[in-house]
């Protein structure tokens, strides 16, 4: 993402104002999950594990048998051909293309191998690229709009960054454009959320240093920003760098200023729901994208667009657990009821398959099992598309 996608978000932002989460909130999948459970009238009971913070939870019918267990990071829903499929940036990618779903072109390094990526990723072009380490989260690690010039350098600091055993390091070229997430819920799609990067905005008096206080005063009103303030890192000077500025720059009276092409609200960014505003090219994309994943039905899909009714947008990544607070507490936008989707659908699809004697009043039943069954004709057609061996398209 670049300024001039920032530029295009808050221009066509139909939201008036921020929401703001008073109070303690939960923000955690899993505690997301035992909250809507403990006020849904649904029976289940949840399980310790050796991990304290991780919690098995059994989801029963009216008389007790079980439906399902769900256990982070895995979803009863969701195969595990699947789930180590999209394990694998680069299997994944390969397997989407075979559907003719865009994808970034990517190439795996070990952490030493920076002379080979360097060579190999400007042999062809001099376009920016993105380096993130293969086994990072929230962000971390990833450098985005990388330059020839600045190439070794942003290598490093993502080197250094790698907290995980796996050091390995994802090369990609750079895709313009800005970052949403797709939720999908045993086939429905229930949200597209823009993740949009730090920015500020200039009032003609303050540095970018000090507009960068006085927005983290603002997130501290909102519960759920409180946590992921705004961090004066090495990574926003190297960005702004980039770009010609530094900290102790005065924007002009409304400039925005990007401080970071990393979407993530994790290190200090916003959450805008556009579900309603993007064209139906764009949630087909998604749905395919999953369809497409044997085995699963829940996902959380990464997407890079250029705008709201791009015609080509780009798959990233996709991830078979995906943060239920993204689309729980969206900055601007309605808020979903994830948790509530997900295990209503679960019983839903239950009660379909399994049509036990007793049954659950789950109120939109029709609309879940309609979504689902969509969901699996959609699956079907697109793998029949494929006419090799399935075992073809994941293993090799």
């Amino acid at each position: 993402m670049d300024s001039n996608d920032l530029v295009y978000l808050l221009k066509n932002n139909p939201y008036k104002t921020k929401n703001i989460y008073e109070g303690k909130i939960i923000t955690s999948t899993s505690a997301l999950h035992i909250n809507f459970l403990k006020n849904s009238g649904y029976k289940y009971k949840i399980h310790d594990t050796k991990r304290k913070y991780l919690k098995k939870i059994d989801v029963l019918r009216v008389d007790g048998s079980l439906v399902a267990t769900v256990l982070n990071p895995n979803y009863p829903t969701n195969a595990l051909i699947g789930r180590e499929l999209t394990n694998d940036k680069i299997k994944t990618e390969r397997h989407l293309r075979r559907f003719n779903i865009g994808t970034p072109n990517s190439r795996l390094y070990n952490d030493n191998d920076i002379d080979i990526a360097y060579e190999e990723s400007f042999a062809e072009t001099k376009k920016n690229i993105v380096i993130k380490p293969l086994a990072s989260s929230l962000g971390r690690g990833v450098r985005v709009n990388v330059s020839q010039k600045r190439f070794k350098h942003n290598w490093s600091l993502a080197v250094n960054d790698i907290k995980e055993k796996d050091k390995r390091i994802v090369v990609q070229n750079y895709l313009e454009g800005f970052e949403a997430r797709a939720t999908v819920i045993n086939g429905q799609l229930l949200s597209i959320i823009v993740r949009i990067p730090p920015y500020v905005i200039g009032d003609g008096q303050n540095t970018i240093s000090e507009l960068i206080d006085l927005k983290n005063k603002d997130r501290m009103k909102c519960s759920y920003l409180s946590g992921m303030l705004i961090k004066k890192s090495e990574r926003i000077e190297e960005f702004l760098l980039s770009h010609g500025l530094d900290s102790n720059y005065i924007p002009d009276q409304n400039e925005p200023v990007l401080l970071n092409s990393v979407s993530n609200v994790a290190q200090g960014g916003e959450l805008m729901d556009i579900t309603n505003i993007v064209t139906d090219e764009i949630k087909e994309k998604a749905l395919n994208a999953l369809a497409a994943i044997p085995g699963v039905l829940t996902g959380g899909l990464d997407i890079m667009m250029k705008s709201f009714d791009d015609s080509d947008p780009k798959i990233i990544e996709i991830n078979t657990y995906p943060v239920f607070s993204i689309p729980t507490y969206p900055t601007y936008g309605q808020g979903k009821n994830t948790a509530k989707e997900y295990f209503q659908s679960l019983i839903a699809i239950d009660q379909l398959v399994h049509n036990p004697d007793y049954k659950y009043n789950i109120k939109n039943e029709e609309d879940y099992i309609r979504a689902y069954v969509s969901f699996m004709e959609r699956k079907n057609k697109l793998l029949k598309s494929y006419k090799h061996n399935l075992e073809d398209i994941i293993f090799k």
